[in-house]
């Protein structure tokens, strides 16, 4: 039986973590041996357990941060092939390997266009045989790594999603709202995830301030998701700090978003940089919620144009969002929203951007095809 390693950077939750369980689970109906090796928060196994439920033929998850770990592993196990992500015990292991004259077909999922993202590669771009991107931006990685074959694997996974859009109904969202002590005609804008430094907690908090101030009235801030605890006390401080007049809540680790969905009239996403389109936008359109995100990233060539979301024009530099973007997309979100039937068709565009986001999946390879000549 073929072996293949999945060399990844982590395994707790996270949106390059999804794309690993969902490539993996993906080859579940394949023949073949499934090894995944990580190098980082050795005891944050947070997605193990799914890993090895959606694909039996896991054989092995190894905590293998090194250079020479990984490469007496692969000296060991011999796999036919690694698909590669963030990994640099694993990129300079198989980098020795090949001055050594031993060569396994190498794929690299790559998830930014950024330089800076890319370059980390360069010491191993001439042995990889195939890059796997998660939008096109196949010209950059032929301009800062190699003409290798590049295949656009957008990560929006349907069996992972609900099976239908959600209808919120008024009773579901204030049983929703009384979990958390929302007052049922509160202003409710929110993000659902992972709650990280690239997310820019500090940006939402802003957005919101903006946002009240375009309205003239209270807006509560929800943030669903695990956040440090460290980190969580800096978000807090900073709130009070800003002047916002709503409240604030931080709801921690949650099992699933879908009650902090129902509570939402507005997503915001404030990120510094982002890869495709990120899972947290796309749930968000399956809840009819409209959405407000920065042009990072592929978001800007997904949604331009569309109705259901608005766009927070920014350079894609890695940078914090200048205020004056968020007052500009806060006066924007404001002058709708003062109008209901404007509103009610903002809410009703979300399905139109789902539907054109689930059409660009069902045209793309699969990477058991990708993977084919090896396996």
């Amino acid at each position: 039986m073929k072996h293949i390693l999945f060399a990844h950077r982590k395994l707790s939750f996270g949106g390059g973590e999804r794309v690993l369980v969902e490539q993996i689970a993906s080859l579940a109906h394949v023949p073949v041996e499934i090894s995944v090796l990580f190098r980082k928060e050795k005891r944050r196994r947070d997605l193990e357990s799914e890993i090895r439920q959606r694909n039996p033929h896991v054989v092995a998850i190894e905590y293998r941060p090194s250079v020479w770990g990984v490469y007496r592993w692969i000296k060991t196990h011999r796999p036919d092939v690694v698909v590669l992500c963030n990994h640099k015990g694993a990129m300079f292991a198989l980098l020795l390997l090949a001055l050594q004259g031993v060569k396994i077909p190498l794929l690299v999922t790559l998830h930014e266009h950024y330089p800076r993202h890319l370059r980390r590669y360069r010491w191993i771009a001439r042995w990889v045989d195939a890059w796997i991107c998660t939008y096109d931006f196949s010209l950059a990685v032929r301009r800062e790594l190699s003409p290798a074959s590049c295949y656009i694997m957008h990560p929006i996974y349907l069996d992972h999603l609900p099976q239908q859009r959600v209808e919120i109904h008024e009773a579901s969202r204030q049983e929703a709202r009384a979990l958390w002590s929302i007052p049922s005609d509160a202003l409710v804008m929110g993000y659902c995830g992972q709650v990280d430094t690239r997310k820019d907690p500090h940006a939402f908090i802003q957005l919101g301030v903006c946002l009240e101030a375009a309205l003239g009235r209270p807006v509560t801030l929800l943030l669903a998701g695990r956040i440090d605890p460290l980190f969580r006390d800096q978000i807090r401080s900073y709130a009070k700090k800003s002047r916002l007049r709503g409240s604030l809540i931080m709801t921690g680790a949650l099992e699933h978003f879908d009650d902090a969905f129902r509570c939402l009239d507005l997503f915001a996403l404030t990120s510094r940089n982002e890869g495709f389109f990120p899972i947290s936008l796309v749930e968000s359109l399956f809840y009819g919620v409209p959405i407000v995100a920065p042009t990072v990233g592929g978001i800007e060539a997904v949604a331009r144009g569309h109705r259901g979301v608005f766009l927070i024009d920014k350079e894609d530099d890695r940078q914090a969002i200048p205020l004056s973007a968020l007052k500009k997309v806060s006066r924007q979100v404001a002058e709708v929203l003062h109008h209901k039937h404007q509103w009610d068709n903002e809410k009703k565009g979300t399905a139109d951007l789902l539907l054109t986001l689930i059409d660009a999946v069902k045209h793309q390879p699969t990477l058991e095809s990708i993977l084919a000549p090896w396996i």
